[in-house]
């Protein structure tokens, strides 16, 4: 019996349209996940701005006298822009650690808080020391003083998961000075784990007209995106406020990273 010469027509036809189809099908996913990987860009690129803008209000409230001026006391204060509803806490730098200026025990200490065990924080605290006061060269370009936190990452033993847990207790502003307020729990058991230093010589007294008013501070100011229906976004800034250029910013972080 033979098949009518139609029938092969209708065959390939039928496998024309079943591809055509399948490929249509493919194009639609295809834009689907297109389409929302551009709304995840849209909506992180939102959350950033609208932190880094909270950022810069709060540089703005934090130079304005009167009711509208902001403290810096450390307590969640609301700040709206577009739809994002952003959280800013400024806290005194000197209410942290100084990576250039504490001892190897202080810094095991805090190593200790973030989980490090002991016998590696001991040695991690040492090579920080180490690597602070080692005179650059051409082998060691990055070797002196720190002068970001995320060079904390470099020394060995630390990388850049430990660096991360510990960005936020740590300053490089040398100021000194008492904290202005209570620490926070991490940098207090810190601080109380580690042995006293010892005690500075007696300074002169100073007369009290030689004693300069303080003019710069040095505070973090850390924005957070609460996510809720968007993106979350978290940016910390370290910003030196007063001086003859009004305000400075020293670091530039996102979401603790270093």
């Amino acid at each position: 019996m033979k098949q009518a010469p139609g029938g092969f027509a209708v065959l390939i036809i039928l496998w024309m349209l079943a591809l055509l189809a399948l490929i249509a099908d493919r194009m639609i996913v295809v834009g689907r996940s297109e389409v929302r990987i551009a709304d995840n860009l849209r909506a992180a690129a939102t959350a950033e701005a609208a932190a880094d803008g909270a950022v810069f209000e709060g540089i703005y409230r934090l130079g304005l006298p009167g009711p509208g001026g902001w403290k810096i006391d450390g307590r969640p204060r609301h700040v709206r822009i577009g739809r994002q509803d952003i959280v800013v806490r400024v806290e005194d730098e000197r209410m942290k650690i100084n990576l250039n200026a504490a001892p190897a025990p202080l810094l095991q200490a805090l190593l200790q808080q973030v989980g490090m065990p002991s016998g590696l924080a001991r040695i991690a605290g040492e090579r920080i020391v180490a690597t602070r006061v080692q005179v650059p060269s051409a082998a060691a370009p990055s070797a002196g003083p720190f002068r970001t936190l995320g060079q904390l990452a470099a020394v060995p033993g630390i990388g850049r998961e430990t660096a991360a847990l510990l960005a936020s207790h740590l300053t490089l502003d040398d100021s000194g000075g008492v904290a202005p307020g209570p620490l926070d729990p991490i940098v207090a058991a810190a601080l109380r784990q580690a042995p006293p230093p010892p005690a500075p010589a007696a300074a002169k007294p100073v007369a009290a007209q030689q004693k300069k008013p303080e003019t710069t501070r040095t505070v973090t100011i850390r924005a957070v995106v609460d996510g809720v229906g968007a993106s979350s976004f978290e940016r910390d800034a370290v910003v030196r406020l007063g001086g003859p250029s009004i305000y400075r910013i020293l670091s530039w972080r996102a979401d603790r990273d270093v």
